[in-house]
Protein backbone atom coordinates (compact mmCIF):
# COMPACT_ATOMS: atom_id res chain seq x y z
CA UNK A 1 0.00 0.00 0.00
CA UNK A 2 2.79 2.40 0.53
CA UNK A 3 4.72 1.41 -2.40
CA UNK A 4 1.48 2.39 -4.30
CA UNK A 5 1.34 6.08 -2.71
CA UNK A 6 4.77 6.86 -2.95
CA UNK A 7 4.38 5.46 -6.86
CA UNK A 8 1.09 7.90 -6.94
CA UNK A 9 2.64 10.60 -5.26
CA UNK A 10 5.60 10.42 -7.48
CA UNK A 11 3.20 10.56 -10.90
CA UNK A 12 1.34 14.01 -9.57
CA UNK A 13 4.87 15.33 -8.11
CA UNK A 14 6.42 14.90 -11.39
CA UNK A 15 2.99 16.30 -13.31
CA UNK A 16 3.40 19.31 -11.45
CA UNK A 17 6.92 20.07 -11.32
CA UNK A 18 7.09 19.89 -15.19
CA UNK A 19 4.67 22.58 -15.33
CA UNK A 20 6.85 24.98 -13.69
CA UNK A 21 10.61 23.45 -13.97
CA UNK A 22 12.64 21.94 -16.68
CA UNK A 23 12.86 18.17 -17.12
CA UNK A 24 16.61 17.98 -15.47
CA UNK A 25 15.34 19.84 -12.30
CA UNK A 26 12.56 17.55 -11.61
CA UNK A 27 15.03 14.47 -12.38
CA UNK A 28 17.10 16.40 -9.39
CA UNK A 29 14.22 17.24 -6.71
CA UNK A 30 13.80 13.16 -7.47
CA UNK A 31 16.85 12.33 -6.83
CA UNK A 32 16.92 14.24 -3.90
CA UNK A 33 14.03 13.04 -2.07
CA UNK A 34 14.92 9.40 -3.07
CA UNK A 35 18.07 10.14 -1.42
CA UNK A 36 17.09 11.55 1.78
CA UNK A 37 14.25 8.61 1.79
CA UNK A 38 16.57 6.23 1.55
CA UNK A 39 19.67 7.23 3.52
CA UNK A 40 18.72 6.92 6.95
CA UNK A 41 18.20 3.06 6.33
CA UNK A 42 21.64 2.92 4.78
CA UNK A 43 23.55 2.95 7.65
CA UNK A 44 21.43 -0.16 8.82
CA UNK A 45 21.62 -2.14 6.05
CA UNK A 46 24.46 -0.88 3.86
CA UNK A 47 26.89 -3.74 2.60
CA UNK A 48 29.67 -2.76 0.74
CA UNK A 49 28.89 -4.22 -3.22
CA UNK A 50 31.08 -6.17 -5.49
CA UNK A 51 32.80 -5.08 -8.38
CA UNK A 52 30.00 -6.49 -10.18
CA UNK A 53 26.89 -5.43 -7.84
CA UNK A 54 28.21 -1.65 -7.88
CA UNK A 55 28.64 -2.26 -12.06
CA UNK A 56 24.69 -3.34 -11.71
CA UNK A 57 23.90 -0.34 -9.48
CA UNK A 58 25.50 1.51 -11.72
CA UNK A 59 22.88 0.54 -14.72
CA UNK A 60 20.05 0.40 -12.89
CA UNK A 61 21.07 3.93 -11.82
CA UNK A 62 21.51 5.13 -15.18
CA UNK A 63 18.53 3.06 -16.67
CA UNK A 64 16.15 4.86 -13.93
CA UNK A 65 17.07 8.07 -14.70
CA UNK A 66 16.75 7.35 -18.77
CA UNK A 67 13.26 6.45 -17.80
CA UNK A 68 12.27 8.77 -15.22
CA UNK A 69 12.75 11.28 -17.92
CA UNK A 70 11.06 9.79 -20.89
CA UNK A 71 8.07 9.77 -18.20
CA UNK A 72 8.88 13.73 -17.93
CA UNK A 73 8.50 14.10 -21.41
CA UNK A 74 5.65 12.19 -21.64
CA UNK A 75 3.66 13.98 -19.63
CA UNK A 76 4.82 17.09 -21.15
CA UNK A 77 3.31 15.76 -24.14
CA UNK A 78 -0.05 13.94 -23.31
CA UNK A 79 -2.75 14.02 -20.43
CA UNK A 80 -1.96 11.63 -17.27
CA UNK A 81 -5.31 9.62 -18.02
CA UNK A 82 -3.56 8.80 -21.49
CA UNK A 83 -0.56 7.26 -19.86
CA UNK A 84 -2.39 5.86 -16.99
CA UNK A 85 -2.38 2.39 -18.43
CA UNK A 86 0.78 2.10 -19.89
CA UNK A 87 2.10 1.63 -16.07
CA UNK A 88 -0.15 -1.45 -15.90
CA UNK A 89 2.73 -3.26 -18.48
CA UNK A 90 5.34 -3.04 -16.02
CA UNK A 91 3.52 -5.64 -13.90
CA UNK A 92 4.18 -7.47 -16.83
CA UNK A 93 7.58 -7.04 -16.92
CA UNK A 94 8.29 -7.47 -13.55
CA UNK A 95 6.56 -11.10 -13.61
CA UNK A 96 8.82 -11.76 -16.75
CA UNK A 97 12.13 -10.43 -14.73
CA UNK A 98 11.23 -12.40 -11.57
CA UNK A 99 10.80 -15.50 -13.85
CA UNK A 100 14.08 -15.12 -15.95
CA UNK A 101 16.48 -14.19 -13.23
CA UNK A 102 14.88 -15.52 -10.07
CA UNK A 103 12.50 -18.69 -11.63
CA UNK A 104 9.42 -17.87 -9.85
CA UNK A 105 6.33 -16.74 -11.48
CA UNK A 106 3.06 -14.66 -9.45
CA UNK A 107 0.31 -17.16 -8.41
CA UNK A 108 -2.70 -16.92 -10.57
CA UNK A 109 -5.18 -15.18 -7.47
CA UNK A 110 -2.06 -12.74 -7.96
CA UNK A 111 -3.02 -12.42 -12.41
CA UNK A 112 -6.53 -11.97 -10.91
CA UNK A 113 -6.34 -9.04 -8.71
CA UNK A 114 -3.71 -7.52 -11.75
CA UNK A 115 -6.70 -8.41 -13.92
CA UNK A 116 -8.77 -6.44 -11.78
CA UNK A 117 -6.63 -3.60 -11.02
CA UNK A 118 -5.77 -2.97 -14.51
CA UNK A 119 -9.37 -3.36 -16.06
CA UNK A 120 -10.06 -0.42 -13.45
CA UNK A 121 -7.68 1.47 -13.96
CA UNK A 122 -7.60 1.32 -17.65
CA UNK A 123 -11.34 2.23 -17.40
CA UNK A 124 -11.13 5.16 -15.38
CA UNK A 125 -8.38 6.67 -17.81
CA UNK A 126 -10.74 6.13 -20.75
CA UNK A 127 -13.69 7.44 -18.86
CA UNK A 128 -11.27 10.58 -18.32
CA UNK A 129 -10.05 10.94 -21.61
CA UNK A 130 -13.40 10.69 -22.86
CA UNK A 131 -14.44 13.59 -20.28
CA UNK A 132 -11.43 15.32 -21.50
CA UNK A 133 -12.65 15.24 -24.63
CA UNK A 134 -15.66 16.49 -24.53
CA UNK A 135 -15.13 19.20 -22.52
CA UNK A 136 -12.91 20.42 -24.85
CA UNK A 137 -15.68 20.17 -27.69
CA UNK A 138 -17.62 22.49 -26.11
Amino acid sequence: MVASVSFAGYFIATKKLDERDSPLTSQLITAIVGIVIALPFMFWFWEMPSNFQLLMMIVMGAASALGHYLIIMAFRESEVSLLGPFNYFEIITAALFSLIIFGTFPALNVWIGVLIIAAAGIFISYREYIAEKDENHK
